[in-house]
């Protein structure tokens, strides 16, 4: 109709070739977070290093809440399928193993495999959710680069700061993680290190030798230095300005098209006293987000009739549409109360850090395998450990949101 034409908006495709949700110019102006070409300190970005999560391809035979779960299956996958490999072909046992492209192409081949119990190690799965692992190149469909990044899978050798990767519906979050991260902890994750190990020669021992290189570049340092006129800045003190400017909400929203069809671009803010405030901020955000099992558990009020805390699904009271989000049942017999309206504001890939427990912490059974995943099994030793997480993960949430409120603001 006419009044339909007169009020259309003539669509005109920007230099990108966007027609809905255009690029800003200003945020192409900013520097990249991804180098030109990893591990080496050509060109001019914030990291020399970056890395995709973990692939699998088969998450419900090879990572678990519980280790010896992990074990007893890899050690039964290994043994069948070193049997076929011996028959050259490969037979279909989906309560032991999961074909996929790599493993046909070995069996093919009459490849086998060796166990390992120092391929276990612990795993970032989705925010707020750690698993076991078994990491090792034959099982795990793409690890990438990633050994460099945790060629030991110990605690403490790394950090990483992991954004979504392009073309992600979700809007845009971050996370940073000490241990290995899985390919979706973000959707599609992109990982940028403050370091990464280089391998060396094995010595008279058989033991590798690593080197360590910084993962944030030299480039980024000189321009940091250069701009602040000699004020005390390290490598370090740039990874979490890194941090701490992702959560900037005002950044977020005026490139939330951008964020979505390219990876971050961050300017170096003008005043050293941002750059330093943006950083200590960062900082304080990681030793949340890193410490979480270990925060002071935020004071809800428990209704319980007797000592069982063992989790099947959690869920909020109300009917699904219209949930009382102040109240979480964590079963028939223990409820939590009293969750202040601010834990849902801090919010990663659409979810706060509580939605995210009670989406992770549920019994599942893979329908392939009917192998179970149970989070009771994750701290066996420790009967509350998911109540009292639920607690420590409002502290997080409202934590943060406060520390977020609390960076300068943004000016593009």
């Amino acid at each position: 109709s006419k009044e339909w034409l007169d009020g259309a908006q003539t669509l005109t495709p920007d230099a990108h070739g966007d027609w809905l949700n255009q690029r800003n110019d200003t945020f192409a102006s900013y520097i990249p977070l991804e180098p030109e070409k990893k591990f080496t300190e050509k060109g001019q970005s914030f990291f020399s290093a970056q890395a995709l999560g973990v692939a699998t391809n088969r998450d419900a035979y090879i990572q678990n809440f519980s280790k010896q779960a992990v074990l007893d299956l890899q050690k039964a996958a290994i043994a069948f399928y070193n049997d076929c490999a011996e028959q050259r072909q490969q037979v279909q046992q989906p309560q032991l193993i999961n074909w996929t492209r790599s493993l046909r192409e070995q069996v093919a081949k009459g490849k086998t495999s060796t166990f390992s119990e120092h391929a276990m190690r612990l795993s970032s799965y989705r925010p707020f959710q750690k698993q076991w692992l078994y990491f090792d190149a034959f099982w795990n469909e793409a690890r990438g680069v990633m050994p460099k990044l945790f060629p030991t899978g110990e605690r403490g050798e790394n950090l990483v700061i992991c954004v979504n990767g392009i073309g992600m519906n979700k809007p845009f979050a971050c996370l940073i993680t000490d241990i290995t991260p899985d390919i979706q902890l973000m959707p599609n994750g992109q990982c940028f290190p403050l370091y990464w190990y280089e391998e060396k020669d094995v010595d008279l021992f058989g033991k590798r030798t690593l080197v360590r290189h910084d993962g944030v570049s030299d480039w980024i340092l000189d321009q940091a230095r250069r701009r602040y006129h000699g004020a005390t800045v390290d490598k370090e003190a740039i990874f979490y300005f890194v941090y701490g400017f992702l959560h900037q909400p005002g950044y977020r929203e005026t490139f939330a098209a951008d964020l979505k069809k390219s990876l971050p671009r961050l300017p170096l803010v003008e005043r050293y006293e941002d750059f330093k405030k943006t950083s200590d901020i960062g900082r304080r955000l990681a030793a949340l987000h890193l410490n979480y099992e270990n925060l002071e558990p935020y004071p809800l009020e428990e209704k319980s009739d007797f000592s069982d805390t063992r989790v099947t699904q959690m869920k909020f009271a109300g009917k699904k549409g219209k949930e009382n989000r102040s109240t979480l049942i964590v079963n028939g017999t223990l409820t939590l109360r009293g969750i202040p309206a601010e834990a849902f504001g801090y919010q990663v890939n659409g979810r706060s850090p509580i939605e995210w427990a009670v989406d992770r912490y549920q019994v599942r059974q893979d329908k392939a395998s009917g192998i179970v995943n149970d989070p009771n099994l994750w701290a066996p030793e420790n009967p509350r450990y998911i109540p009292v997480l639920v607690k420590r993960l409002v502290t997080l949430a409202v934590e943060s949101q406060n520390l977020i409120a609390a960076l300068p603001p943004f000016a593009p």
